[in-house]
């Protein structure tokens, strides 16, 4: 239940007014697994499905992709490239929300839970990316992979929660920031994550280092003070990443009124530590002690979500309040998901399945043409898509792919050094595949059938089996050559 989310949404009608948007339900956008053919007001999909543009009309145009066009109803040429493209004129300025520890499966448009209104709007009248996928498990390399624009294996460096091996990044690493700063930019970022920060280095290229406080509230204010000092004329990339979602759960108490439902429990959850003990004291906890356990932290963690949304919502009217969503690109992704023992384990940098591993991220702006691109994409596809979107050349070192070329059949992996040591997964078309670095076999999951990865295929297939395995052992062995002391114990039949 959204306790305050009259006050918070009530102010959204008038951001999708000045966006082109309709105070009704969401819009159905278009769905596209490949770059779509676009002209006029409409987006239409290889199997021709027409979509609605933000101000409600329609189209049946038959362009080329990535050409420049012009509705009939405004005049306006479509610019970008496909999916990617805008009325008018494209973005020039940056405004990316990140957000640590949010599960895809909690977004209303992609699960069942009513907990993110404004999110699920962001998705209809923007660029979603529905098969999204990210590169580990845990913040220090999802999301510097994510503002890298490639993988650590390409990048040289190997980012470790272990010790040894912690390091912060070396020094002259090309980020985002740093090839937005080259082109002019004023760059800023804000972080409540320590592993997003100067101390691991992993923040190199900005102009501005924010404080972050407490919430994303407190962010929004901080940032806004600063765009306002930004000289006019200049554009600007700014960076919010907030951990509303992250352990402990502590939102408000409005957000809490699930747990009167329940019995008390003699356990302070606000508290960081004391609920990461909980999680390891679950295996001598009896059934009806880890069912209570559990619902506590599902209301606590839904709790943080609805927050979540209530702010994004409010923050996002005060840009606009201001000026600062006009010619801007929006950037929204989460860096990791959470798990509740699905898997074992409870919170996060466990494992790789989807409840982990799972992505999500959505490109808004004012006047851009909206698409569900179903097509498979990689948390390193962001950074040269948003390069693309604002003009900026893609440099060879973002080794990701524009939104709309990636290859349907090339292969995305995951990749980390967690609680339980090295563990890689590989994905191509439905298949995915888990090693965890010292168990005696890889698990394999078909996502067509079996999304939620509880039916594990390996050994029933062979072919399947080792076109996977010959994907996945031959990116551990490169992971191996930037860093040989990382130990595998290969599965017996299976060594290289």
């Amino acid at each position: 239940m959204h306790h305050h989310l009259l006050p918070a949404l009530a102010l959204v009608p008038l951001l999708l007014a000045a966006c082109g948007g309709k105070n009704t339900e969401p819009s159905e956008p278009a769905t596209t697994d490949a770059p779509s053919t676009e002209t006029g007001t409409s987006t239409t999909d290889t199997t021709g499905t027409t979509g609605t543009d933000p101000t409600g009309s329609t189209g049946t145009g038959t362009g080329t992709t990535g050409a420049t066009s012009t509705t009939a109803e405004t005049g306006l040429p479509i610019v970008g490239t496909a999916p990617l493209q805008f009325r008018g004129q494209q973005p020039t300025r940056v405004l990316m929300i990140s957000v640590d520890t949010f599960r895809k499966d909690h977004i209303g448009a992609y699960g069942t839970k009513n907990l993110t209104p404004r999110i699920d709007q962001l998705i209809a009248d923007g660029v979603a990316l529905d098969d999204h996928m990210q590169c580990a498990n845990w913040t220090y390399p999802t999301t510097t992979c994510t503002l890298l624009g490639r993988r650590h294996v390409d990048n040289g460096f190997l980012p470790s929660l272990l010790n040894p091996g912690r390091a912060p990044f070396p020094a002259g690493t090309d980020f985002l920031a740093t090839w937005l700063t080259e082109a002019g930019y004023d760059t800023a970022i804000s972080s409540r994550n320590g592993w997003l920060s100067e101390e691991w280095n992993s923040v190199q290229g900005h102009t501005h280092i924010l404080p972050a406080h407490t919430s994303l509230q407190d962010q929004t204010r901080i940032v806004l003070d600063h765009l306002r000092d930004v000289p006019a004329g200049t554009p600007w990339y700014v960076h919010i990443h907030a951990t509303e979602p992250h352990t402990p759960y502590t939102p408000p108490e409005e957000y809490r009124t699930g747990l009167k439902a329940l019995d008390p429990i003699d356990i302070d959850l606000d508290d960081r530590d004391v609920h990461y003990d909980a999680g390891d004291d679950w295996p001598t906890m009896t059934p009806e002690e880890q069912q209570l356990l559990e619902a506590h932290m599902r209301v606590r963690y839904e709790g943080e979500i609805d927050w979540f949304d209530d702010q994004l919502a409010d923050a996002l009217v005060a840009f606009d309040k201001e000026g600062f969503l006009q010619n801007t690109l929006v950037v929204f992704w989460n860096d990791h998901g959470e798990q509740f023992w699905e898997n074992g384990n409870q919170t996060h940098a466990y494992d790789l399945y989807g409840e982990e591993n799972d992505g999500f991220a959505v490109f808004w702006a004012k006047n851009i043409v909206p698409v569900r691109h179903s097509g498979p994409t990689h948390a390193v596809d962001v950074a040269p898509t948003i390069l693309s979107a604002v003009g900026v050349p893609v440099p060879p070192a973002a080794t990701g792919y524009v939104l709309g070329t990636r290859p349907a059949d090339a292969p995305r992996y995951a990749w980390a050094v967690a609680r339980l040591g090295p563990i890689s997964s590989v994905v191509r078309g439905s298949q995915k595949m888990i090693f965890d670095w010292d168990q005696a076999a890889p698990v394999r999951y078909d996502r067509s059938v079996d999304p939620d990865e509880r039916v594990d295929l390996w050994g029933t297939d062979p072919k399947v089996d080792m076109e996977m395995w010959g994907l996945l052992q031959e990116d551990i062995e490169r992971i191996r050559t930037v860093d040989p002391g990382l130990q595998v114990i290969w599965p017996f039949g299976l060594e290289p």
